[in-house]
């Protein structure tokens, strides 16, 4: 029985929150209706408001562009105007520009005629003074053959000196030459990473007291007795004579073609400070643009990490080079001017 009280008291407080979540549920139904229907009535409005809004801004739009037709029309009618008046004045420019043409042909024509009758009145006169000029001017060639004859006559000494000058100029020249002995010359090259890098060889052009030579730095890798191809065991060393050239007297068209001289080439070691001797010929005849002489094993390559710098990611390093020039011989001279007869008296 107990229990049944307790089933019993269940189920009335069962009923009793139904009832009160129906009622909650009513209500909430309730209050999303009143919702729904408020937002409705605001978007009604809303959308009434944006139509009259649209209606003021096309209004608006409508008077405006009746408005710019009205202004264009204006303008176009003000340049109509301007240009029926312009071209009206221009118009008038042209006509009293004819006028003027024509009163100024008219003036012309009577200074002409003017012109004309003096001129006729002139035409004697002027023959006369015409053949006392003729015989004046007569005088004065006779006067100017006399003064010819002395210039040419000018000339050639001048000549002459010039030629005795030049003729003076290679004799010191060539005094010069025999009495040098020998020539050293030091220089700095950039050899920057090139050589290791791409195997290739580099050129240098080197300014001489004659002319330039060329030194040509080469990579090589010995693989048999006199054999050698692309590598970096050896760097080889070549030198030769790219071009000379020398002034004989006022002109400047003086060749150098070759000279005979023997050659020394040292290296600066960086790392004792020390001169290395790496290429060195006996007396011989050097053409200008001709053949290259040299070695293949002039610098090995730890004499070359020493001279050059063993940085090898720096593009800046320099090798630093001691030319010497001696027994310096024959020098072979040639002119490319074409030479013209002297005149003569």
């Amino acid at each position: 029985e107990k229990r049944k009280r307790e089933l019993s008291e269940l189920k009335l407080e069962f009923l009793r929150l139904r009832t009160e979540v129906n009622q909650c549920s009513y209500q909430i139904r309730a209050e999303m209706q009143g919702c729904a229907d408020q937002l409705r009535t605001e978007l009604q409005g809303t959308a009434t408001e944006f139509r009259a809004e649209q209606q003021v801004i096309a209004e608006q739009l409508r008077n405006e562009a009746q408005q710019m037709r009205l202004t264009s029309k204006q303008e176009t009618q003000v340049l109509k105007q301007e240009v029926e008046q312009l071209a009206a004045r221009h118009q008038q420019e042209a006509q009293q520009m004819h006028l003027t043409s024509q009163q100024e042909t008219q003036v012309l024509k009577q200074e002409v005629e003017q012109f004309s009758a003096k001129h006729q009145k002139g035409v004697n006169s002027l023959e006369d003074r015409l053949a006392k000029e003729v015989a004046f001017q007569r005088q004065e060639l006779e006067l100017m053959s006399v003064g010819v004859q002395q210039a040419k006559a000018d000339l050639h000494a001048e000549l002459a000196q010039q030629a005795a000058a030049e003729h003076r100029q290679i004799d010191i020249v060539r005094a010069l030459v025999s009495g040098l002995g020998s020539h050293e010359l030091t220089v700095k090259l950039r050899v920057g990473r090139m050589l290791e890098k791409t195997l290739e060889p580099l050129d240098f052009q080197i300014p001489l007291w004659t002319g330039k030579c060329l030194l040509r730095l080469k990579p090589v890798r010995k693989i048999d007795k006199n054999r050698y191809q692309a590598g970096f065991d050896f760097v080889g060393m070549f030198w030769g004579l790219s071009e000379a050239y020398v002034t004989l007297g006022n002109s400047t068209s003086g060749n150098l073609e070759s000279y005979t001289c023997s050659l020394r080439v040292d290296v600066l070691n960086l790392r004792t400070s020390s001169w290395i001797k790496v290429l060195e010929q006996g007396q011989r005849e050097h053409m200008a643009g001709g053949a290259l002489f040299g070695t293949h094993e002039a610098l090995t390559a730890e004499e070359w990490k020493d001279a050059a710098g063993s940085d090898l990611t720096s593009a800046d390093r320099k090798l630093t080079l001691r030319i010497v020039l001696s027994e310096i011989g024959l020098l072979r001279l040639s002119s490319t001017e074409v030479a013209a007869p002297c005149p003569h008296g």
